[in-house]
């Protein structure tokens, strides 16, 4: 029984994250599919049998079926949940359909339907923050060190306890987490600092340490450490509110760090598929367990922590949906971009063949995903 409650608490919070996603990635090309005249047939969140579902006045149905670990949108001329077309749909299709058809329409129209599921993406993250920031402000305790450990890189460096980090390499620093983030990322790197020390300002030069950590998911990773820490308290932790103005400053900055951390990872994404393929344990990639367990994490962790999440997900679902995959968005993309410079389609065999590839890909990347989860579960490599 306690298991079960367990992967109750883990599921439903997952399914409800990513239903939201879906169904916002999902509403981008519909919206865009209606702007540009296509006739949408089916707007589905999750795969399979229907459950419930409604027709609206345009005909199209709006349907939840009993899979729900994704959605599509299906134009009046596709052949499948992955929007594939071909001559042979279009010539079963009256003339009044044909002009309604997502194949009939100029090569402008299908790259902004396509395109249109990871910007709204992209989009709601920049508004999720924007909302969170403004509305509920942000929380966190100042970048003041209580304690540097002996022999540290802070402490070869003169830092201080009682110092404050006002910048980091000309950024500002407000809040301890902020200082944390950019540590953990520039292991090996000089960093410049600027210390508040009793009202004087201090110029420092740290260079971060690399340790091996384990993140919440029990997942070895490399992080950069300069050795100092700050003490939890209830009087240390600090609200700040922020109006509209702000929030928006924010928004659009915590977006851009998110999709950059994302997008910056990717160049690792073979080698990390490679190595868990083989055997061993790997934690650049995180398949849907891992994905679950977060999203049960951030849900425990408040309204804020929900939120945040979210926004992350949305972003890394509409990146990972631009990659140059057939299939995925980015692949069609990728086939728009080669018919704008050729003035003509690729041939719909050639088409047929990326389709594929892209497929094993996609299967290749998600058994791999799979596979580590397993192994992280079971504690192997």
């Amino acid at each position: 029984m306690e298991n079960l409650l367990h992967v109750v608490s883990v599921a439903v919070p997952f399914i409800a994250v990513l239903t939201v996603v879906v169904f916002i990635h999902e509403l981008g090309h519909f919206l865009a599919a209606r702007w540009c005249g296509v006739r949408v047939q089916a707007f589905s969140i999750g795969f399979g049998r229907e459950i419930v579902g409604f027709n609206d006045r345009h005909g199209t149905r709006w349907k939840f079926c009993w899979l729900p670990l994704g959605g599509y949108v299906r134009f009046v001329d596709d052949e499948s949940a992955a929007s594939t077309s071909s001559g042979a749909a279009l010539e079963k299709l009256t003339p009044e359909d044909r002009q309604g058809a997502f194949q009939s329409q100029p090569l402008r129209n299908r790259a902004l339907v396509v395109a249109a599921g990871p910007a709204f993406n992209i989009a709601s993250a920049v508004i999720i923050y924007i909302l969170t920031f403004w509305l509920l402000g942000t929380y966190g305790t100042a970048a003041i060190v209580d304690e540097v450990l002996p022999d540290s890189a802070a402490a070869k460096a003169g830092l201080r306890a009682g110092d404050r980090v006002a910048e980091i390499e000309g950024r500002a620093v407000e809040r301890f987490s902020d200082l944390q983030r950019v540590v953990s990322q520039s292991s090996g790197q000089p960093l410049a600092f600027v210390i508040d020390r009793e009202g004087k300002m201090l110029e420092l030069t740290i260079k971060p340490d690399q340790r091996e950590i384990t993140d919440p998911l029990g997942n070895k990773v490399q992080v950069g450490m300069i050795g100092i820490k700050r003490h939890a308290g209830g009087d240390r932790f600090e609200h700040k509110s922020h109006n509209l103005l702000e929030a928006t400053r924010l928004g659009f900055a915590e977006t851009g760090y998110v999709s950059w951390q994302i997008i910056s990872s990717l160049p690792k994404l073979p080698g990390a598929i490679l190595k868990t393929l083989s055997g061993q344990r790997q934690s650049d990639i995180g398949g849907p367990i891992a994905i679950a367990e977060m999203t049960a994490h951030a849900s425990k962790s408040g309204i804020a922590g929900t939120l945040g999440w979210l926004a992350v997900f949305s972003i890394m679902l509409g990146i990972m949906n631009l990659l140059p995959i057939p299939i995925l968005d980015g692949g069609h993309l990728l086939f728009y971009a080669v018919e704008a410079v050729r003035g003509r389609p690729l041939d719909p065999r050639k088409q047929e063949i990326g389709f594929r590839i892209g497929l094993a890909i996609l299967a290749t990347m998600m058994f791999a995903a799979i596979f580590g989860d397993i192994m992280r579960k079971l504690g192997i490599g």
